[in-house]
């Protein structure tokens, strides 16, 4: 009675008490469901820049007070006016957030409860049934409220330098030099924590480029150019050089990296 055989044997006799049990009470025992894949933020991470979100609460403050101020969009884009309103007050109250969590990073202090449910409210994917079958996918959370718009994506160009036609050979061929964005990127990084051990933190993080249409006749990309240059993939287009410090090229595929050993660095 003390071999493997025998405790299965056990556990099979226990699981057959227990099947005919739950039979006799099928009608008020309510049984169990599958539940859908979900995920939670264990822990969350601030960029500890205090200063820039102090900034940010200007910035929200003044566009708010500036809104106030005038009647225009109230006589002439009431919805629109309430709209920018919202934002405002809703980028106050984020970067506030933001800005006392980032202090306390700086003073090692742990987030309290209410800030760990901040951080865990940053995406949240809602799926939503609206009959006949079909499932509607919404993101919620405070992050994506920051673009009331609902823009699809950042990604804008703007054109910032023009070097014209010129017969002196030592300057570059005709050109206009573009900066961009494009869409927000996954940012992967491992902190340091104050319980003394590296943890990985995944966030959203700005994509940048540079862009250099060379010929005649001068070639000026508008957003409508660049967003189907950019999502056309054949080509796509290549971060700055000087973001390979941090940036995965898009030439290269990703690769499985373990966290670094343990030193006396950390």
């Amino acid at each position: 009675m003390q071999t493997g055989a025998w405790a299965d044997k056990m556990l099979q006799t226990q699981l057959a008490s227990w099947t005919q049990l739950r039979h006799d009470n099928i009608l008020y025992v309510k049984h169990s469901f599958t539940a859908m894949i979900a995920c939670e933020y264990p822990a969350g991470y601030v960029e500890p820049y205090p200063a820039f979100y102090a900034a940010v609460q200007d910035y929200a403050r003044a566009g708010r007070e500036a809104l106030m101020a005038t009647t225009f969009f109230e006589e002439n884009a009431p919805g629109l006016r309430q709209t920018a309103l919202a934002y405002f007050e809703h980028l106050d109250t984020v970067a506030s957030m933001l800005q006392i969590m980032a202090e306390k990073e700086l003073r090692l202090e742990p987030f309290s409860p209410e800030e760990e449910a901040f951080l865990k409210d940053t995406t949240i994917l809602q799926k939503d049934s609206i009959g006949c079958g079909e499932i509607r996918e919404k993101w919620n959370g405070w992050y994506p409220q920051l673009f009331p718009w609902e823009d699809d994506s950042p990604a804008l160009i703007a054109d910032i330098h023009t070097n014209p036609k010129s017969d002196d050979s030592r300057l570059l061929p005709p050109s206009v030099l573009h900066v961009a964005t494009g869409s927000v990127a996954a940012l992967i990084l491992i902190v340091d924590t104050d319980e003394e051990r590296p943890t990985m933190y995944v966030g959203p993080s700005f994509t940048y480029y540079e862009v250099v249409e060379e010929g005649l006749p001068l070639v000026r990309l508008t957003d409508e150019d660049w967003e189907r240059r950019l999502w056309a993939g054949k080509p796509r287009p290549m971060p700055p050089s000087w973001s390979g410090s941090f940036r995965l090229p898009v030439s290269q595929q990703p690769r499985y990296l373990s966290v670094p050993a343990r030193s006396n660095k950390w």
